[in-house]
């Protein structure tokens, strides 16, 4: 084999390994960053004995009630778990799939309504409107703490996602340099047999040309 070819094979082993390295490096450290974060909120599932039937049926939840939030897969089922939380809420006040701006459009008549029964001196009807505004800014508070975390979880999620794909790409990698090495060996030993093979065929007979077979 030509020098220019070993020059090529050692070239690819050598983008192969480091970008294996790059991928295990970065994939480690965006897991350790998503664990770091997600350890920071303090975040566990509740027991499996404290989760309603609707709870347990989220999937993942079973498996890790009772556990530490700190995977991205965990952030993943616990954003699930807070949206049913949310529709729930949202149902019982009336409002079945409700959301933050959709709530806001129902507070706004509802506090011309007040002013108006204000000025009326009808303190019956607005103390009821009161009671229903307040519900609703709870609500509303409700979603946007809740959709906030949600969208931080996710976000965990998506990074991990990431580095799980990273790592895959440094395996794929791995195993390329691998096989690229083991084949190079294989190259390297065969030339090497067939200089062996030519040495002794011209020592027997100088005028001999062994023939290979490609």
């Amino acid at each position: 084999m030509s020098r220019n070819r070993w020059i090529g094979i050692l070239a690819v082993l050598v983008l192969l390994i480091s970008g294996a390295f790059i991928s295990f490096n970065r994939a480690n450290y965006l897991r350790d960053t998503v664990r770091d974060e997600l350890s920071s909120q303090q975040i566990s599932f509740s027991p499996a004995e404290n989760l309603s039937e609707h709870e347990l049926q989220l999937p993942g939840m079973e498996k890790y009630a009772g556990q530490e939030l700190t995977t991205g897969d965990q952030a993943r089922v616990y954003a699930s778990y807070i949206k049913l939380h949310l529709e729930e809420s949202s149902v019982e006040a009336g409002l079945p799939g409700a959301t933050y701006a959709t709530i806001g459009g129902e507070q706004r008549p509802l506090r011309a309504e007040l002013t108006a029964a204000i000025e009326a001196n009808d303190s019956a009807r607005a103390e009821q409107i009161q009671t229903r505004l307040d519900e609703l800014s709870a609500l509303r508070d409700s979603h946007f703490r809740g959709n906030m975390l949600r969208g931080t979880l996710l976000n965990a999620y998506g990074w991990d996602l990431v580095a799980s794909y990273m790592f895959i790409v440094g395996w794929a990698m791995t195993a390329a340099a691998v096989i690229t090495g083991i084949s190079a060996v294989m190259i390297f030993a065969v030339t090497r047999r067939r200089v062996e093979i030519t040495k002794e065929v011209s020592e027997i007979s100088p005028e001999a040309t062994p023939v290979y077979a490609d």
